[in-house]
């Protein structure tokens, strides 16, 4: 008795389909990007490929089931809802319908900050409704340390630019000043309030004089805490 044809293709049916899915997993796989597949409404990491465990130095196993802010993040909730954070790209995606793209700064392994571009796409139901969301991210730590390392030697430049001008500008009368004061000193009588008052005057101003020659001596950019949570530039690291 012959068996149903649909019997007979049924293993070249599971064939194919087993193709399939290895193709589909090479490929995933293959990408050099870090993918995610999150739970649109609760964060949940459903999938992820080998590039995201290489970036972060996890296994599977550490990854699978967790929140996405959890692995990225190291937060208890979800980014947006935390202060200092940037927009997330998910929660804009299920919002709109529509892919969404973002930096974000993460947390890498070994405390490291790495710089992702993000980009994330909708999975739909018939109605409309994302369900899934695909989280794909590029590393731009390198493109980002070069920006950084680019601004920083920009303020440089102005820093040095301001100081060698002020520096200049400021030498000239302070010469002129601590000429005029030391005569002042010798003409007042030894040992007398004029010539202490004098004395602490020009001491002051070749206070100026060596803070004129750090400004002059400036090579780098630093700077230190300040009041009111401010930071100000530290003459004496930066010269």
């Amino acid at each position: 008795m012959n068996k149903p044809r649909e019997e007979k293709d049924r293993p070249e049916t599971v064939a194919r389909l087993r193709r399939r899915l290895e193709e589909q997993e090479a490929i995933i796989q293959g990408i050099s990007d870090s993918l995610l597949l999150l739970e649109a409404r609760t964060y949940e990491i459903l999938e992820v490929n080998q590039a995201f465990l290489d970036s972060y130095g996890l296994s599977r196993n550490e990854v699978l089931g967790k929140k996405c802010y959890e692995i990225t993040h190291q937060l208890k909730a979800p980014c947006h809802q935390e202060p200092g954070h940037g927009p997330c790209p998910l929660a804009e995606t299920v919002a709109s319908g529509k892919p969404a793209n973002v930096e974000h700064a993460h947390s890498g392994p070994d405390g490291k900050i790495l710089y992702f571009e993000i980009t994330t796409y909708p999975l739909k139901e018939p109605n409309g409704t994302v369900v899934r969301v695909v989280h794909l991210s590029r590393d731009i730590t390198l493109r980002k340390n070069l920006e950084l390392e680019e601004r920083e030697k920009e303020k440089l430049s102005g820093i040095l630019e301001l100081a060698g001008g002020a520096s200049h500008e400021i030498n000239q009368p302070l010469t002129v000043i601590i000429s005029g004061l030391e005569q002042l000193v010798k003409r007042l009588p030894r040992g007398g309030l004029e010539q202490d008052i004098a004395l602490t005057v020009l001491e002051n101003v070749k206070r100026l004089e060596k803070i004129s020659e750090k400004l002059a001596r400036i090579t780098r950019y630093a700077s230190k805490d300040y009041a009111a949570g401010k930071r100000i530039f530290d003459l004496d690291q930066g010269a």
